[in-house]
């Protein structure tokens, strides 16, 4: 499967007792998402959100990432939700991912206790494992984004996956300007029903600088943390869905200012 993306950073620092047992100060409960990527960095000033004993990786060679990708995207869903508790669960390696890896990589999500799960991947092969995974999470009130691609395509006439796939718990996301236009490189259809801001994102590299990020895995991210900030104080998950998908997510904090 080919995972089409950007690159960016993330801390795995440690975890409090608010955070492991799912409570906060200010009373609501804390939201989980769970980002199924390239795994986490060490170095980025993203506060003790992640949950390191949570985090668990389905490739060779632990949590830590090595390529940037799924650390970008974990530091623009704390910028959207900085209350969010973060677990990561590798599944992409040098060799890309599988159908497998990543159903592998849902279940370890869910058992971590997820409540939203972001999936900033698109791929042309179908994913019939990840789809009974995403069918499997939907039955436990879990939410799954997942990024459109960015191929420029209906995906209708040319499917990419999982956002190609029509199931009630699966938010497939667009990316837009900060205009709220449609990007030319954003990959569309009838199962693309939310839009993100898919430029100038805000977010970090592997060793903790500021950077910027775009394209619909941004999107997905934005439109990850959103949900998640909204679940925290707005349930139920039908309501947040359909404000999700009546309302764009733009990027507005910085994760590492």
């Amino acid at each position: 499967m080919t995972i089409r993306a950007a690159a960016g950073a993330l801390a795995a620092l440690a975890v409090t007792s608010t955070i492991a047992t799912g409570c906060s100060d200010a009373g609501p409960p804390v939201v989980t998402v769970a980002i199924i990527d390239t795994g986490i960095a060490r170095d980025a000033p993203l506060g003790d959100m992640v949950d390191v004993d949570a985090s668990s990786s389905v490739v060779p060679g632990g949590v830590d990432d090595e390529d940037g990708h799924g650390t970008e995207m974990a530091a623009v869903v704390h910028a959207a939700a900085p209350d969010a508790r973060l677990v990561a669960v590798k599944a992409v390696g040098d060799d890309g991912t599988t159908d497998q890896r990543l159903a592998t990589a849902i279940g370890r999500a869910r058992s971590a206790g997820a409540d939203v799960i972001l999936l900033s991947m698109a791929g042309a092969e179908p994913l019939p494992r990840t789809r009974a995974a995403i069918e499997r999470a939907g039955r436990g009130d879990v939410l799954v984004v997942a990024a459109a691609g960015n191929d420029g395509l209906d995906l209708d006439d040319h499917p990419a996956y999982p956002a190609a796939y029509d199931e009630p718990n699966l938010i497939a996301v667009a990316a837009i300007d900060r205009d709220g236009q449609l990007l030319g490189t954003s990959n569309r259809g009838p199962t693309v029903t939310a839009r993100g801001q898919g430029s100038g994102v805000s977010t970090c590299t592997l060793d903790g600088r500021p950077a910027t990020t775009g394209a619909t895995s941004a999107a997905a991210a934005l439109v990850a943390g959103t949900a998640a900030r909204r679940l925290r104080t707005d349930g139920p998950l039908e309501d947040i869905r359909l404000q999700l998908e009546s309302k764009p997510a733009f990027a507005t904090a910085e994760p590492c200012s």
